[in-house]
């Protein structure tokens, strides 16, 4: 054996376990999510299915921020779901915020860390998993590009079983840390050429064939995810979804989630 060369490798850890999906298709838990879409959209709609049916029982907290959480009727099952079905008293447990602090996000991470070290200690496989949803706040620019506890959240909540989901009108009003930590993405039918201009320069790389980055080829790329998001949001309300977990090219882009779209295969 050489020694002189050094192996890098994975080295043995401690494996832990979440609920998962019923659906096989749907992203495993953990992660950290962004839907993208003007208004009218069904931004909210996919948020509700995710929480009262692709994601069912797979939450033991759900932690809704949204300025609308409380004049919404969309939200109106989701708040049933949390306080019939998860045992949640609002009254004693702030689990609705139409309004941001910091501080708020602050002890839900604080709380669910204490809570995955616990069981982490105590040897359980199995984690308690939790979900954060944020809606309509990203849309402000302010919030959402200085907001260093949503940019943590993106980062490390994975690590202690936080899950989480911000929709935006504006894909450009996320930051950039929001958008290079999040692991699936949704873009459904976008207004503004410059948010689709973002995506493209974003993601255009997946689509570059091996070793060949001159421009011809960078051009096909963003030529080739321009026609994959359109054919995706061509019907009203389909959306993309790009899940970048996946390590097959012909498994990252779908319409919705169950309809594959094949690109390529010497990329």
């Amino acid at each position: 054996m050489n020694n002189s060369v050094p192996i890098i490798k994975p080295h043995k850890s401690a494996e832990y376990e979440f609920q998962q999906s019923k659906y096989d298709v749907a992203p495993r838990i953990p992660f950290s999510q962004i839907v993208v879409g003007p208004s009218g959209s069904c931004k909210s709609i996919l948020l509700q299915n995710m929480i009262l049916d692709i994601y069912r029982g797979c939450f033991q907290r759900i932690f809704i921020f949204s300025a609308s959480i409380h004049v919404d009727s969309v939200w109106h099952p989701v708040k049933e779901y949390i306080e019939r079905t998860l045992k949640v008293n609002p009254k004693k447990e702030k689990v609705y915020f139409d309004e941001f602090h910091n501080e708020d996000l602050e002890d839900i991470l604080e709380q669910q860390y204490k809570i995955s070290q616990f069981q982490k200690d105590h040897k359980f496989k199995k984690l308690f998993a939790t979900l954060v949803v944020v809606d309509d706040f990203v849309d402000q620019v302010s919030f959402s590009k200085h907001n260093s506890m949503l940019n943590a959240l993106y980062i490390r909540g994975r690590h202690f079983g936080v899950n989480v989901v911000s929709s935006s009108q504006k894909f450009n009003s996320l930051s950039t840390i929001i958008r290079v930590n999040s692991r699936q993405l949704y873009f459904f039918k976008m207004r503004n050429y410059k948010e689709i201009q973002t995506m493209v320069e974003e993601l255009s790389a997946l689509l570059i064939k091996r070793n060949f980055m001159d421009y011809k080829n960078i051009h096909n790329a963003r030529h080739t995810l321009l026609e994959i998001y359109e054919k995706a949001t061509e019907e009203k309300f389909s959306c993309l979804f790009v899940n970048l977990m996946e390590s097959d090219i012909n498994d990252v882009f779908k319409i919705i989630f169950d309809k594959k779209i094949i690109v390529d295969d010497n990329i």
